[in-house]
């Protein structure tokens, strides 16, 4: 059975944007357009079309905009723990957004007497569902991705230091600033304090505020509320689509506020997500759908997270390795001394060397540090057979390199070397496949 949709928009609650938004995400129109095209297709929406190819397509590339967005405000190490609340709260929501979108576009193939619709006036108004949705709206939630991001991670520190912090809210003090979110400027309060249950920041769709903490035992940030008296939430939240920001996402580690319109509500004890399980419910029938949908993902995520740590952990061995290989050559003033026969070469091994050898193959495989590394290890007995190729540009380096070559196999090891005045220099070295000579007529 397929469903038409409400055709009754969510504009009054979804978010808007502004020119001023930093958005810079391409979003696959494509994607869309083939989800659009399966349900008018099959004459209307069924929930399970989430998990086919189109679907499941269509979440995965809005969340890929607030995966994206969650990265940028975490940095290079978040919190685990943060970071996996976060992209499941995102995930979720890409999820019931696509519900959205695709009970929208059904909701176009038929006109109000329920006659099909020309298809040429169907495909425009679908056109302005995919410009709403996956470039407007997606804009201003990628900000507020952002900025949820950001708080979330704070909380954790928040929390763990509250004995001796207090709270200030500070709006972004300029011009733009609205004025029902000026009124919260300066406000400063402890940590467990309940005015941050209902006014964490962000507190609407493009809100620039922060919270930071200040020394709870400093004069100059004394406890105060707004304006020495009790905050006034209508003044702050003025409308019903306002009000879906009276929480706080942060300490609950979500990107977006639960009564969001896009998500359900009614929340029992069903296991699902948000919602009290009704078989016959269409929302109820996409969030098992969806959940499905996220499971996948999470294993996803967690082969990719193991499969990046076996690597790391592999590079680390070898690092280790070269690093007590290289303490083991003889020390001279200049660096350790590796005493090559070829043509009575000696080559001195400085500290760089490891590291700029890390640093130029940091991409590589794990394979490829392995016959690296051997290499290196063996390196007094392969630069006895190494051939000299001549000079190289040392491109950033502002430095020329000689450059020695050993065929093992199918590889070929470059080691760079420089001339200096204290003698010869191994610099680095990397592998690269031996050149295929071309057969003879």
């Amino acid at each position: 059975m397929y469903y038409q949709g409400d055709a009754t928009p969510y504009t009054t609650t979804l978010a808007s944007s502004s020119p001023d938004d930093d958005f810079d995400f391409d979003f696959d129109d494509s994607l869309f357009d083939a989800a659009a095209r399966e349900i008018l297709d099959a004459g209307g929406y069924d929930p399970k079309m989430l998990t086919g190819k189109n679907g499941s397509a269509l979440i995965g590339e809005t969340f890929r905009a607030f995966d994206e967005a969650i990265g940028s405000a975490l940095g290079s190490k978040p919190d685990p723990a943060v970071a996996a609340a976060l992209r499941e709260n995102a995930f979720v929501f890409s999820g019931f957004k696509t519900h959205a979108e695709m009970e929208q576009v059904a909701a176009l193939i038929t006109d109000e007497k329920g006659n099909i619709r020309p298809f040429n006036e169907f495909l425009n108004d679908v056109k302005q569902i995919n410009q709403e949705y996956n470039h407007r709206y997606l804009r201003t939630e990628y900000n507020q991705a952002v900025q949820s991001a950001q708080m979330a991670s704070k909380w954790a520190d928040f929390e763990r230091d509250k004995e001796h912090i207090n709270l200030q809210y500070r709006t972004a003090n300029d011009e733009r600033v609205r004025a029902s979110h000026r009124v919260l400027h300066g406000v400063t309060l402890p940590v467990d304090d309940k005015f941050w249950e209902q006014y964490t920041p962000p507190n609407g769709w493009g809100c620039r505020c922060t919270v930071v903490a200040v020394p709870n035992d400093d004069p100059d940030f004394p406890v105060r509320d707004a304006q020495g008296s009790t905050i006034n939430g209508k003044e702050v939240f003025p409308t019903p689509a306002y009000e879906i920001f009276k929480t706080n996402t942060a300490k609950a580690k979500k990107v977006f506020p639960d009564k969001h319109p896009y998500l359900p509500k009614g929340c029992g004890n069903c296991g699902k997500t948000l919602l009290a399980y009704n078989p016959n419910s269409i929302k109820c029938k996409a969030c098992s759908l969806i959940k499905r949908l996220l499971k996948k993902e999470q294993c996803k995520e967690r082969r990719r997270w193991e499969k990046q740590e076996a690597k790391r952990q592999q590079k680390v061995v070898i690092c280790k390795r070269l690093d007590e290989w290289g303490k083991s050559l003889p020390q001279t003033p200049c660096g350790r001394r590796l005493e090559v026969d070829n043509k009575g070469c000696t080559l001195i091994l400085n500290r760089d060397f490891i590291g700029e050898t890390i640093h130029n193959n940091r991409k590589k495989s794990p394979l490829y540090w392995s016959k690296l590394s051997a290499s290196i290890r063996n390196a007094e007995n392969l630069l006895k057979t190494a051939t000299y190729k001549g000079m190289e540009d040392g491109k950033d380096h502002p430095e020329y390199f000689d450059i020695y070559e050993t065929e093992i196999g199918d590889d070929v090891i470059v080691w760079q070397v420089i001339k200096r005045v204290q003698g010869d220099f191994l610099y680095s070295a990397y592998i690269k496949k031996k050149e295929v000579q071309p057969k003879k007529p």
